[in-house]
């Protein structure tokens, strides 16, 4: 018996467990970087379109296609203007899993439709909108799936990676009402 062998493999088992390792790494680091580009889109207490999103630092004038909800039309695109500042006493109706958020001032200006909710996407620019089109925010071959669903007092939004409720979830974001709803959402969209 080889007294080497029993090493050999050791170190082979190591490198296949670290290489394993970061892969999963890498791929919680990519659907992380894919759920800080969502946003909810909504109107602020001015009636003033406002985004929040887990990303940090959208540049001035970049744009942001909305996926409005709960009808899931693709509209392109709102312009990012700047931070939006809560003023004293004013409410905050988003909730999102990611740590932290920013809320900025969005533009209508090239958006032909009322806008009221969505879903906002940065860096995910259509190359046209309507009803009919899924976006792929991962590049991967396969759309995602947008679902609004409503809970007590708000609708819990999500992304999908794949249908909804049937393939995992990329993303949750909740916008409080402030008024009784008729819940019909199932446990995948808020556990």
């Amino acid at each position: 018996m080889d007294p080497q062998r029993p090493i050999s493999r050791l170190i082979g088992g190591v490198l296949v467990s670290a290489l394993m390792t970061l892969a999963a790494a890498r791929a919680v680091d990519a659907a992380e970087g894919q759920a800080r580009r969502v946003g909810i889109v909504y109107r602020g207490e001015l009636d003033d379109l406002r985004l929040a999103i887990a990303h940090d630092a959208l540049p001035l004038g970049s744009k942001v296609a909305i996926v409005t909800a709960p009808d899931g039309v693709v509209l392109c695109c709102a312009v990012v203007g700047a931070a939006y500042i809560l003023r004293s006493g004013e409410f905050d109706p988003v909730h999102l899993d990611d740590a932290g958020k920013t809320t900025y001032a969005l533009d209508l200006a090239g958006i032909a439709a009322e806008v009221t909710l969505g879903f906002g996407l940065a860096d995910a620019v259509p190359e046209h909108a309507s009803s009919g089109v899924r976006l792929d925010l991962d590049g991967n071959g396969t759309p995602e799936g947008f679902r609004t669903c409503a809970s007590g007092e708000g609708l819990h939004m999500t992304v999908w990676y794949g249908d909804p409720l049937s393939t995992a979830r990329l993303w949750h974001g909740y916008f409080y009402l402030g008024y009784d709803t008729e819940a019909d959402c199932a446990t995948q969209d808020y556990e």
